[in-house]
């Protein structure tokens, strides 16, 4: 992958560069105050799945795990609509969900919650 080193000056007069723009996604490069932060917009679900899916395939329940482990990438679109529904700010529901066969596709391994 190419490396660039980007500057506050690089984005003088405006906010935000996109960066990358693919039928799948966009990666903007986003001026704020505190220096350049870069986000990912997923434009396809199919490319949010098809990730999960990859990580789901190499995830490896023999090897060590860390106390941190990455169990799920949720579409921001879904995040939302789980955060009107009160899942995301209820633990005990949202390990529920995330265990639900129905959704699957956001799971990135296959740990019980």
């Amino acid at each position: 992958m190419e490396t660039h080193k980007f500057t506050l000056d690089d984005l003088v007069g405006r906010d935000r560069i996109i960066w990358e723009w693919t039928p799948d996604y966009r990666i903007d490069l986003v001026r704020r105050i505190d220096g350049i932060h870069i986000e990912t917009y997923y434009l396809s679900l199919d490319a949010v799945f098809a990730e999960n899916a990859e990580a789901a395939a190499d995830f490896s329940e023999t090897s060590k795990l860390s106390d941190l482990q990455r169990v799920a990438n949720i579409p921001i679109g879904l995040h939302h609509q789980w955060k009107k529904e009160g899942i995301i700010d209820d633990p005990d529901r949202l390990k529920r969900r995330l265990n639900d066969g129905d959704y699957a596709k956001v799971r990135t391994n296959n740990l019980v919650l």
